[in-house]
């Protein structure tokens, strides 16, 4: 439900709906991919409360459009973790870098955008 402060009238809010259920399915790729192949234990526990917590602000997201911005700032901290946490095996780190730039770039895209539905006040000839 929008706020009259949020939309100008005249103006009913269009929902573009996947940029969090993207954000959501990569979170819960990131808590697999922790178990799915061997990591060091920090790369480990990492990966899974990070997509963890990704797939939490994802879901809330959905209902609350600016939470959002807290998996923006999850996938900063993904991005540097990775690259700090770096083990010797070499793909971990890519696939979590990966991960933080789709994160990044899609939890950026505003789930809501007010457009004209022809309502206001009306004209009179």
């Amino acid at each position: 439900m929008t706020d009259a402060i949020d939309t100008p009238r005249g103006t009913e809010p269009e929902r573009t709906p996947w940029p969090p259920w993207v954000t959501l399915v990569i979170g819960i790729w990131l808590i697999i991919s922790a178990f799915a192949w061997p990591h060091a234990l920090t790369e480990q526990t990492n990966a899974w409360i990070v997509g963890m917590l990704i797939a939490l602000a994802a879901v809330v997201s959905m209902f609350a459009p600016s939470v959002r911005y807290i998996a923006t700032l999850l996938s900063i901290w993904l991005f540097f973790s990775a690259i700090a946490f770096t083990s010797p095996d070499g793909g971990t780190p890519w696939h979590d870098v990966i991960a933080a730039i789709v994160v990044f770039l899609v939890s950026l895209i505003p789930t809501t955008t007010p457009h004209a539905t022809g309502g206001g006040r009306p004209v009179h000839a």
